[in-house]
Order: C-alpha cells, then sequence, then structure tokens
C-alpha cells in the first residue's frame, strides 16, 4: 500500500481554529490508521506486507513567491 493522502494547514497556532486542526490531524493520522487497518487483513492473507507512507514539503507557503 501507498499512503500519499493528507494535507497541510497553512495557519499559525493563533490564526488556525479548533476545528480546522482537528481535521487535519484526523485525515493525517487516523486516516492513515483507518486505510492501513482496511488493507492489512488483505496482505496478511497474500503475505505481502509493504506499507509506504509519503509526506510532502510541498505544501510550504512561501510568501516571497506571491507576488
Amino acid at each position: 500500500m501507498v499512503n500519499n493522502a493528507g494535507f497541510g494547514l497553512l495557519a499559525t497556532l493563533e490564526e488556525g481554529s479548533d476545528e480546522e486542526m482537528f481535521k487535519q490531524f484526523d485525515v493525517n493520522v487516523f486516516g492513515l490508521i483507518k486505510t492501513s487497518r482496511e488493507v492489512l487483513p488483505y496482505m496478511r492473507e497474500a503475505k505481502s506486507d509493504v506499507i509506504i507512507n509519503i509526506s510532502s514539503f510541498l505544501g510550504k507557503n512561501d510568501k516571497e513567491h506571491e507576488r
């Protein structure tokens, strides 16, 4: 399984709402857990168990280049 799901929150701690932070955590952490739980039984049955998690730094917001 290759997991490339997730998103970044472009806000400071003071600017980001609790709702936004909980949504990001839900997707980025629990989404990975839920997806892995769903696929693990099939991987065990097939005796193949490679999980690759990919994250990206491309979500960085560079204000300098937004002009």
